[in-house]
């Protein structure tokens, strides 16, 4: 028996093998497989922040007072810890992306290095797949979505100071810490 293997991510793979049966198991005409992500429960929703240096370090003199500043735009976008189908807001003030886009210094205040840091706010909520149709009532588990707040409430840009703090450009770490609730 000859057998082909197509190389689709998991979650396509599961939702492919479900689109081709039944609930009994038995191979059929399909009937219309429905996809919708929802909220496990009412979210479980809290903050978290995404630290992000925006600015390449700034090296200064012992005796300068250096000045860097961030001007360019960029992205921050949700994410999620495993395979939701698509984005959803869950109803919270949320949304699929943040800009980083207005002009912010730092002087260096006698430091040997400074850059420019964005705490970006995010929401984090409990959601899941739901397959209704031939795939069967498959439910894949549960999956964290983490979505940028809207207006990055309860975000702010910051100045970092000193070689021993002050990465790299785009160097990030994720803050759990944050408060529940939404935003």
């Amino acid at each position: 028996m000859l057998s082909q293997v197509y190389a689709l991510p998991a979650a396509e793979t599961r939702l492919q093998q479900l689109k081709t049966r039944n609930v009994t198991g038995v191979e059929d005409t399909p009937r219309p497989c429905q996809i919708a992500v929802e909220l496990v429960g009412d979210g479980d929703p809290h903050q978290n922040y995404l630290h992000i240096q925006i600015t390449e370090p700034m090296a200064c003199g012992p005796n300068d007072n250096c000045y860097v500043e961030h001007q360019t735009a960029e992205t921050v976008g949700w994410s999620v810890n495993g395979g939701i189908d698509h984005w959803i807001s869950g109803g919270f003030a949320v949304e699929q992306s943040w800009t980083i886009g207005a002009a912010y210094g730092c002087h260096s205040d006698g430091a040997d290095k400074v850059a420019v840091w964005h705490k970006v706010a995010h929401t984090a909520y409990t959601a899941r797949n739901r397959y209704r149709g031939d795939c069967g009532h498959y439910d894949e588990g549960h999956y964290i979505i983490w979505s940028p707040n809207h207006d990055n409430r309860g975000g702010e840009y910051y100045c970092v100071r000193g070689s021993g703090y002050v990465r790299n450009k785009g160097d990030q770490y994720w803050d759990y810490s944050g408060r529940a609730g939404g935003p």
